[in-house]
């Protein structure tokens, strides 16, 4: 007999991004698999691109899907993962149709940043573009028709978290001879940071998630089993908009107005950050 109660989340969709070791990929593996306690959290998959990989967070195989070209011939991965994210709206919103638990309920694609390096050097590679915009066209073609199905709604409420390497505008204009920064902004070298993306999604990518989270990797001192370290590394998010970082929080309304929502988390899992999320949504 179909239970017929089961209650669905509404999904989120995330993109955080920072330097390497910053916490990216543990934050969108802890949407399904808590790697502290090595147990699952939700029914997920964790989809690699190229040479993104963490072996130490002990995700089970189940769970990973890698899609890659490592001799650069050829752009199969960039087809898998939109049939990929196709079957996983299939199978997904038939459960919902029979009221059963969705067949994936976290869906983390690490990274975004990768995706379009290896897009394009396994298209230079093959030399299959005809003019100098071919290559720049097909990407934007393939990362359009892929972000579709990367939302929530569409993979029948599933979270959906990317992530991506960071990339910063420089604010000034350094002089040839010198190597100065000038301009009336020359105080200030770079403008922000925002996620490294190319082609014509460079500027427009953030718009397609809830949430835009700047990551980092900071050392403090701590106590470690009851014995103060002075180089305890911790992962920090951003979670409030920031002069400096690209931030987007479709929740910001509430969260400016609430005392106990964080600018900063350390070390947060992704479900941390979703509790906030659905107290404030609670909220009258």
């Amino acid at each position: 007999m179909v239970d017929k109660k089961v209650i669905y989340e509404t999904g989120i969709s995330m993109l955080p991004y920072g330097y390497t070791h910053a916490g990216k990929t543990a934050l969108g593996v802890s949407s399904m698999w808590d790697f502290k306690k090595g147990k699952k959290v939700r029914d997920g998959k964790w989809v690699t691109i190229g040479r993104e990989d963490n072996a130490a967070l002990g995700v089970p195989e189940e769970m990973r899907i890698r899609l890659t070209s490592p001799d650069l011939s050829s752009l199969k991965f960039a087809d898998d993962l939109l049939s990929l994210l196709k079957q996983i709206r299939r199978e997904n919103l038939a459960c919902r149709k029979e009221g059963l638990p969705l067949k994936v309920q976290s869906f983390f694609l690490d990274g975004m940043s990768e995706y379009n390096l290896l897009f394009e050097k396994a298209y230079d590679e093959m030399g299959i573009g005809k003019g100098s915009f071919d290559k720049w066209n097909a990407l934007l073609e393939k990362q359009f028709a892929t972000m579709q199905l990367l939302d929530p709604t569409e993979l029948g409420g599933c979270h959906v978290i990317v992530s991506a390497r960071v990339q910063e505008r420089r604010k000034g204009t350094a002089d040839r001879k010198t190597n100065q920064i000038i301009g009336e902004d020359s105080d200030n070298i770079f403008d922000d940071f925002y996620p490294a993306v190319r082609g014509s999604f460079r500027g427009h990518f953030p718009h397609y998630f809830d949430m835009v989270l700047y990551m980092e990797r900071d050392v403090v001192a701590a106590k470690v089993k009851g014995v103060l370290k002075n180089n305890v590394p911790v992962h920090r998010i951003r979670l409030a908009p920031d002069a400096e970082y690209l931030v987007k929080n479709k929740w910001e309304h509430k969260w400016v107005e609430d005392d106990e929502a964080p600018d900063v988390m350390d070390n947060a899992s992704f479900d941390d950050i979703l509790d906030i999320i659905k107290r404030l949504d609670s909220k009258e």
